[in-house]
């Protein structure tokens, strides 16, 4: 499968509209490419001193949000595969506040990068592979519904969602 369009209706209190809405474009694997090219450019002309800065207690430094779409993008893929192989048990969450401050604080932004970038390849080669019958397969979520489909387009999404914060966090 080389095409999964975006997904219609869009429940607007769904939690995961505002990030599908950040995407620009209509081809799921040319833009799931293209923000990777943006992530991995904008984390390659950091310093180590921006990129490990945190503004505040509460706010995440450049390098952990990259974990933490790497951590996400993950989690989406498993919420994909499972619901592209028909699996429809309800979906679980995860604590991304826990996940950051447990993650490893010793990664170079190239450990990040590569880890970030084999994610993402896996994601693609999933999406690219997976059954288009089972495509509009539903479970729930936080009360909203999910299917392959929204969560592929989420993987991108809340990867550009991150990816507009960092370039407003720093100016660029």
């Amino acid at each position: 499968m080389n095409f999964i369009s975006r997904p219609e209706d869009l429940a607007q209190e769904a939690y995961y509209t505002p990030y599908i809405n950040t995407v620009v474009g209509d081809n799921l694997l040319e833009c799931l490419k293209t923000v990777k090219k943006a992530t991995e450019d904008f984390y390659l002309q950091l310093s180590i001193e921006k990129a490990t800065l945190k503004p505040s207690a509460e706010v995440w430094s450049a390098k952990q949000i990259l974990h933490h779409i790497s951590d996400c993008e993950r989690i989406l893929a498993y919420r994909f595969l499972r619901l592209n192989r028909g699996d429809t048990s309800p979906t679980l969450g995860f604590d991304r506040i826990l996940f950051a401050e447990n993650e490893n604080p010793n990664l170079s932004i190239t450990e990040l990068l590569d880890e970030y970038k084999a994610v993402r390849e896996a994601s693609i080669q999933l999406i690219k592979n997976s059954n288009a019958a089972f495509l509009e397969v539903t479970s729930t979520y936080k009360g909203t519904i999910l299917s392959p489909r929204i969560l592929a387009w989420l993987i991108v999404g809340h990867n550009q969602h991150h990816l507009n914060l960092l370039y407003k966090g720093f100016n660029l």
